[in-house]
């Protein structure tokens, strides 16, 4: 398995057909990350662009899986291989002595 880093742009008018299905696409990452495909996603604040971190055998699985989301249709997206994938959050607990 590999890392891949998906960057995802939306559109600028997040239209009410695009805004409705936005609770189940948060649904559908939510159990992909209990299910560790996705390990990361976060979105900017003025909701234009994200980031995906998922785990994948190669790109095209990672589109299947990107395919998934409803709001797929609306996605312009980049692909990355990852090389590297270092977070805090991986590491071991800190110790902490009082």
């Amino acid at each position: 398995m590999s890392l891949y880093q998906v960057e995802f742009h939306l559109p600028e008018i997040l239209g009410q057909e695009l805004m409705s299905k936005i609770p189940r696409h948060r649904e559908l990452i939510h159990e992909m990350m209990s299910e560790r495909i996705v390990l990361a996603y976060a979105v900017n604040t003025d909701r234009s662009k994200g980031w995906i971190t998922i785990v994948a055998e190669n790109e095209s699985e990672v589109e299947e899986i990107l395919m998934r989301s409803p709001i797929y249709r609306y996605l312009n997206h980049d692909i990355f291989e990852l090389f590297i994938y270092d977070a805090e959050h991986l590491r071991f607990p800190r110790l902490v002595l009082n």
